[in-house]
């Protein structure tokens, strides 16, 4: 049987995610929640049906909350394929794209470097999503790059919603 906790924090957590601001989750500096509401464009609630499709796909997922060097280290085999999507890092402020009390640091771009390293080493595939930017192009030189507009659809004004340019880093 299911822990009442963990369902009423998936409630709450499903709740959330479609009544705040464009269906993120961001923490502040003290780890504190901190997206308001939204007063309009609420998507809705998926049926029935469509919750239980996802929920067993899920069941199948192995899901950690840990550190992504962690998690490759110890999950990570030959011809598994990892997607990674890590946060941005933006030297010396606290931008809106971070989501959590401990920002992407430039040392964490060192360790997703040394874990790409890993992960091509143990013979698993890796895909990379990142901003466009020197410091991404000078850790991740060996592998192919490929650069593509990515849609953004977060910010306060609909005007500035537009396009960046991202890179895809692949070793296959």
């Amino acid at each position: 049987m299911h822990d009442p906790d963990e369902i009423m924090r998936s409630a709450h957590f499903l709740y959330l995610n479609r009544n705040c601001f464009n269906g993120i989750f961001r923490t502040n500096n003290k780890g504190h929640f901190n997206v308001p509401f939204s007063s309009s464009r609420v998507p809705r609630y998926p049926l029935a049906a469509e919750f239980r499709r996802s929920a067993a796909a899920l069941a199948k997922a192995k899901l950690r909350c840990s550190d992504f060097e962690r998690v490759c280290s110890q999950e990570v085999r030959r011809d598994d394929f990892v997607y990674l999507d890590p946060p941005y890092y933006v030297p010396k402020k606290r931008v809106f794209r971070e989501y959590s009390s401990q920002p992407f640091s430039e040392e964490d771009l060192v360790r997703l470097a040394r874990v790409l390293r890993e992960i091509d080493r143990r013979g698993a595939k890796f895909l990379l999503s990142y901003p466009e930017c020197p410091i991404i192009k000078k850790l991740a030189s060996k592998w192919i790059f490929s650069r593509i507009k990515a849609r953004r659809t977060i910010a306060g004004k609909m005007s500035s919603r537009g396009f960046a340019s991202e890179v895809l880093v692949r070793n296959f």
